[in-house]
């Protein structure tokens, strides 16, 4: 529903089922807010962008898991000169009620990778879990770009910073902000920009390390 033609409010129902997992179902009713007063949904130049999420699983829902899960994205886009200063912050909490003591791993936050924290691989940051990648209940991460106008119409370039963490079930406290940094290039496109990025850690990188490159379709955020 539309308060405003920048406030949206909307409920969905979310259904996931996992194979091969004890606690396989997860079914859940979700509430979020929209403000968003960008002026251009591909490629923004100024405006703000907040969305919270509330959402609740189990209980009156059934399923095999009850958690609620709190979600919060916050943007600002800010011309400066020529260029577009474009800042994201995120963060989220999922914790466990009812029947369930824990939450499972598919159920908690990842980060890592091209649209969080460049430098990284996908879902390597946080707590050792036992299976292909790392989960944690409490998320933050932190996304600063430069972008340039587009050269000859077609082509910008990009500077950024992204920093995070993701905390573990039995320590909840953000031990230790992981940060890469690295630069980038947009290609416009009638369907928005295509991005080219070499991001490198600045925390703990391993010996060796040359960062890595990720392609992707419209900015990270």
């Amino acid at each position: 529903r539309d308060f405003l033609p920048q406030l949206h409010f909307g409920v969905f129902n979310r259904l996931r089922f996992v194979a091969d997992t004890v606690r396989g179902i997860s079914n859940s009713l979700a509430m979020n807010l929209v403000y968003d007063t960008r002026d251009n949904f591909f490629d923004p130049g100024r405006g703000v962008y907040v969305q919270p999420i509330v959402e609740l699983a189990g209980g009156p829902f059934l399923g095999n898991n009850d958690f609620l899960r709190l979600k919060a994205d916050g943007r600002v886009y800010q011309r400066v000169g020529v260029f577009v200063l474009a800042i994201r912050c995120a963060i989220g909490r999922v914790v466990p009620y009812g029947r369930s003591n824990t939450v499972p791993y598919y159920e908690e936050f990842s980060l890592g990778g091209s649209n969080s924290l460049r430098g990284y691989a996908e879902r390597s940051l946080g707590p050792d879990t036992a299976v292909g990648g790392r989960y944690g209940p409490v998320v933050v991460n932190g996304n600063l770009e430069l972008r340039s106008p587009y050269l000859f119409n077609w082509v910008g370039l990009v500077v950024f910073f992204d920093c995070g963490q993701v905390a573990g079930q039995n320590d909840l406290h953000l031990r230790g902000i992981e940060a890469g940094a690295g630069i980038g290039i947009r290609v416009r496109t009638p369907v928005g920009p295509i991005r080219f990025d070499w991001g490198k850690r600045l925390t703990s990188a391993p010996v060796g390390d040359r960062g890595r490159f990720y392609i992707g379709i419209l900015h990270a955020f």
